[in-house]
């Protein structure tokens, strides 16, 4: 059972925005990996994980398309690399097609 411990739609509210986007991009991959659509917190809150992402990043986009952290650590100030790692996330968000099985 996949229980993400910090997750929540306020992810930005403490130091949890160091590596944001990076975090949004191995979240995504990761989970996409298990084949999982939703995940349980530790409050036993089931989340579709990725209409949630999906939802977050496209509230952070800048109004010029780009992604950029506030937190500029580990050079998430950088809209180049902050926009790929978001576009990589983005890219898991998509539903998976379901098998002809």
């Amino acid at each position: 059972e996949i229980r993400p411990r910090d997750w929540s739609s306020d992810v930005c509210s403490s130091d949890l925005d160091n590596g944001l986007f990076y975090y949004f991009h191995t979240f995504a991959k990761a989970l996409d990996a298990t084949n999982e659509e939703t995940f349980v917190d530790e409050k036993g809150t089931a989340h579709p994980w990725r209409s949630e992402l999906l939802k977050e990043l496209v509230s952070r986009q800048r109004a010029d398309g780009a992604w950029v952290n506030d937190n500029k650590r580990w050079m998430e100030g950088d809209a180049n690399l902050v926009t790929g790692y978001a576009l990589l996330a983005i890219k898991y968000c998509k539903p998976k097609a379901a098998s002809g099985k």
